[in-house]
């Protein structure tokens, strides 16, 4: 379900993703800003909490998949902000293609993850999310640094 989420919202991205931009008046930086702070909440939240979302019900579980898993987390702020940059530099053949191979790499590595959570076990598993999280906290730190810079320079 993520895969398939991220999938269509990358492509839709793709497709429209420059003239919504153009028609709300919304620049790179802009989107570059909001997506980091809200990847800076969910790392925070994460770090802090020790989990993104909280699955009360039956019917918020099966959503993981698309939301944190789907969106924002596998294709974020981050992501579509590069595919708007790429589409300007590169042919829409490249673009689509990197993409599309970076998620079957994630979605083989999801179809793996009972594997690796047996090989790490779970006190690895919750040291090396808690490094993925300040990581994702500093990816979202350089995109607000580069929105505020783009916006003043």
């Amino acid at each position: 379900m993520a895969t398939l989420t991220a999938f269509g919202i990358g492509l839709a991205f793709v497709a429209v993703g420059k003239a919504i931009f153009s028609l709300i008046g919304i620049e790179v930086a802009d989107f570059l800003m909001a997506g980091g702070i809200i990847l800076l909440i969910l790392a925070i939240r994460d770090l802090v909490t020790g989990g993104i979302v909280e699955t009360r019900d039956s019917s918020a579980s099966d959503m993981i998949g698309v939301v944190p898993l789907g969106t924002p987390l596998v294709v974020g702020p981050a992501v579509l902000a590069a595919l708007l940059l790429l589409m300007g530099k590169h042919h829409i053949a490249i673009v689509l293609s990197s993409f599309i191979l970076n998620l079957v790499i994630q979605w083989v590595l999801f179809r793996q993850a009972n594997r690796i959570v047996a090989f790490l076990g779970r006190t690895g598993v919750t040291a090396i999310s808690k490094v993925i999280m300040l990581l994702l906290a500093a990816i979202a730190v350089k995109m607000i640094r580069e929105g505020v810079i783009t916006i003043l320079g």
